[in-house]
């Protein structure tokens, strides 16, 4: 494929007449596609979400055979998945996440059990993901191109798949049956249940996660807008318009309470979520603009989001995508855009024959501050036990209310937030605030701790305050 490249770009540089250039270029793509035909791999994705489309997308547009291997019965969320669509991510985003399948949330607010209000413009840059309808419509065009073949299983066989890495690629075995592929993709999400067989030892290691549990309850806000809650019980929780309407076309909110923590504490978390859910939902009927119809949910969702950043991974011919390869980032929300992305860089990578560590090597370029992000998430378990996490919303609220906050200061908190990088004038203002200094320092040595010491000189320890012996009763 290189010598054709050459040949475009050599041959370009000639004074040749137009109609030429166009036969060239035609020349250059059938030869091209009989590059990717000679050299057609056979690939097997496990797992049928984002990672799992764009990586077989970009597989079979480069001449390659995908079998996808997915659930028998539909892996449906009931909660709204968001996404923003700036930078590296507009081109991904806008070839398979397009506007017809966004909400956009024009409004970002913080609320916090301190009476702090207020909010920031975000535009259409930030918004609610149609998930179901676009899976839908993304896997019913993939699974009719003739280089996929699609295979359900069910849940019991799916738990007894089998791979195992050799020197010509992946050996799988399924319901009995055994099969070579070239590669494998592992897009099974936070369960990395492909990884387990050949990185086990990565896979299996406890991470720090984010923990979700939400509700849907008839409800309407006063306008579309994310509100960001800080509660008494110390999680950093969120309410929206939700994409679902209930059963009889109502509108419905997105109440969720998410806190962070150790993965293998989720099981805990679990066994409190409900009354943690509950006290929360007791809370958002407080906030100006938010009506509750009806404090029953719905429906109620439970998962983890793992946030520790993409990890360095041993395999040659197993490659993970979105949530199974770490890409999810805390604080920021950005897991779908993340994992679209890093199933086309997979896929480009396994048709250069580049390996899992080079896709690793690259991603880390898209998103060198990540640590950082994750100590700042680390240094505030601390104040999430006591429930005192909402003093940094609390102090920016004062710089609101008495004027100090302009324009320039949004823009260089989203480029903080977003890209990790931080304005001289940004940074002054920091350290000039006993609050937020206390903060950058305390992230600053969690930082170095990580880069020294790595992970595992965390102890792993439950990170949540009491919960309050007693939920608010349902209303009647």
């Amino acid at each position: 494929m290189d010598g054709f490249q050459i040949l475009l770009k050599d041959s370009a540089e000639l004074p040749i007449p137009l109609s030429d250039s166009i036969l060239l270029y035609k020349l250059y793509i059938i030869g091209y596609n009989t590059y990717s035909m000679c050299n057609s791999k056979e690939i097997a994705i496990f797992g049928n979400g984002p990672g799992s489309i764009s990586s077989a997308d970009a597989l079979t547009n480069s001449g390659h055979r995908v079998t996808r291997i997915v659930p028998d019965t539909p892996q449906g969320n009931s909660r709204s998945i968001y996404s923003t669509s700036t930078g590296i991510y507009r081109d991904v985003m806008d070839t398979y996440c397009p506007p017809e399948y966004r909400k956009p949330l024009p409004t970002m607010r913080i609320y916090t059990v301190n009476g702090t209000d207020f909010s920031v413009e975000t535009g259409t840059d930030y918004f609610m993901v149609n998930y179901p309808k676009l899976t839908e419509d993304a896997n019913a065009r993939l699974n009719g191109k003739e280089s996929i073949t699609v295979e359900s299983y069910s849940s019991n066989e799916l738990r007894h798949v089998k791979v195992r890495e050799n020197q010509n690629g992946v050996e799988v075995t399924i319901d009995g049956g055994r099969r070579q592929f070239d590669a494998a993709i592992d897009s099974t999400g936070a369960g990395r249940s492909i990884m387990a067989h050949v990185a086990p030892e990565v896979a299996k290691r406890d991470k720090i996660a984010e923990y979700v549990y939400a509700g849907q309850y008839p409800g309407t806000l006063a306008q579309d807008e994310m509100i960001l809650v800080w509660d008494k019980t110390g999680a950093t929780s969120w309410i929206n318009p939700s994409i679902y309407t209930g059963p009889n076309g109502e509108p419905l909110l997105d109440i969720v309470y998410s806190a962070w923590g150790w993965e293998s504490f989720f099981p805990q978390f679990l066994n409190e979520a409900d009354t943690r859910l509950r006290h929360l939902v007791d809370f958002a009927e407080t906030i100006p603009g938010l009506q509750l119809i009806d404090n029953h949910p719905i429906e109620l969702t439970a998962g983890k989001i793992l946030s520790e950043g993409l990890y360095k991974p041993d395999t040659q011919h197993v490659y993970a995508v979105g949530e199974a390869a770490g890409v999810a980032k805390p604080k920021s929300g950005e897991s779908f855009n993340r994992t679209l992305l890093s199933g086309v860089v997979t896929a480009e990578a396994i048709d250069q024959n580049h390996t899992p560590l080079q896709v690793h090597d690259r991603l880390k370029q898209f998103w060198p501050n990540d640590y950082q992000f994750l100590a700042f998430t680390l240094a505030r378990l601390r104040e999430q036990h006591t429930g005192n996490t909402s003093k940094l919303m609390d102090t920016m609220g004062n710089w609101f209310k008495n004027g100090s906050v302009d324009q320039e200061f949004i823009k260089q908190m989203e480029d903080y937030i977003i890209k990790g990088s931080i304005s001289p004038a940004l940074l002054q203002r920091f350290v000039t605030n006993p609050v937020f200094l206390q903060t950058v320092v305390h992230t600053m040595l969690t930082y170095a701790r990580i880069k020294v010491f790595g992970m595992s000189s965390f102890p792993r320890k439950w990170t949540l305050g009491n919960v309050p012996q007693q939920a608010p009763a349902y209303s009647s």
